[in-house]
This record gives C-alpha cells, structure tokens and sequence, in this order.
C-alpha cells in the first residue's frame, strides 16, 4: 500500500456526518501552509457551471474548483482558505489510478486534505480521520482509521493535529 504522508484524509459513514465542515475546519486552521484540498467523488456529476479541467481519463476526470461562491463542497474549500482545490469524479474501481495521477498535480511537499471514503483502500494517509452519524445503519470505514468521532468531538481534535516535516499527525495519542 502506498504511504501519502503528506494527506489528511477525511472519510465518513454517510452522508451529513459532518466531513465537509471538518474539511474546511481543518483548512482555515492550517491555511499558512497552502494546503491543498481534494474532494473525490465516486460517481461522476454534472456540475452546473464551467471548471477549468486538468486531466480527462476514459474512467476518471480531475478539475480545479476556482470559485469560491458555489453551493459544493469545493467552493467551501476555496472559501475556508485552500490554495488549491481540486475536485475529481472517478468509478470506484478507477480511484487508485485517479489519484496516483492526482497526485501528479500537487505540488511537492503540500499539505493535502482530502475528502472521500475509498481512497484508504489503495493508500495509507499520513493521518485518517473517520466521521459517524451515530445511526444503526451508518457506514463503516474501508479501512481502520486513525481517529473515529462524531462531529461534536472534533474542536478537540483541531487542537491535536499535526502538519510536520510533511507529514499529518496527531501531537498525542486518542
């Protein structure tokens, strides 16, 4: 499994488990290190304005969000402070493929912070974060993650996460 220590990944049970707001948390708190911000999506959109496109695959696509005024979660990104976002619509069966190739399109030692529920099935991140809803039938991570919370618990997370010597890290245990 490829190790991406510089990624901070954000997964999570289900819908309005509070991923997005924990994403964009974590940005306005680490904005002085550029970070960029990923959202992969494992189905393809429409997205109903034009986005500047950075690579187009048979199975997956990657585009730079560049407006901050939308209704996406990619404009909150933009909005929370991310230097770059970018945004990537791919099969389930292609995500390993899209974000080796996404990968290619960050900049060397950025700090990333990514939201998408499959990728610690291909990659180990240098630290992932599970969101639950707390319902009887929420979601289970693919993969063990580091920390697992419902949303009322992460002001105390913000203050034990790490970016250092490019890697994500929690600064003591959970």
């Amino acid at each position: 499994m490829k190790q991406l220590p510089n990624f901070l990944l954000i997964s999570g049970s289900g819908q309005n488990s509070g991923k997005t707001t924990l994403v964009c948390r974590l940005i306005s708190a680490f904005k002085e290190h550029h970070i960029t911000a990923v959202k992969i999506s494992p189905h393809f959109h429409t997205v109903d304005y034009e986005l500047p496109l950075i690579e187009k695959q048979d199975d997956f696509v990657i585009f730079r969000e560049i407006y901050a005024d939308k209704d996406k979660d990619s404009s909150r990104f933009l909005k929370a402070g991310a230097n770059l976002v970018l945004v990537v619509f791919c099969k389930r069966e292609s995500l390993q493929a899209a974000v080796e190739s996404l990968y290619h399109h960050i900049p060397p030692a950025t700090p990333v912070i990514c939201e998408s529920g499959g990728l610690a099935l291909y990659f180990k991140p240098g630290l992932h974060i599970f969101m639950k809803k707390g319902t009887p039938a929420e979601k289970d991570p693919v993969s063990p993650p580091d920390v697992s919370l419902h949303f009322d618990e992460t002001e105390t997370l913000l203050r034990d996460v790490s970016f250092v010597n490019n890697k994500w890290a929690l600064k003591k245990e959970k």
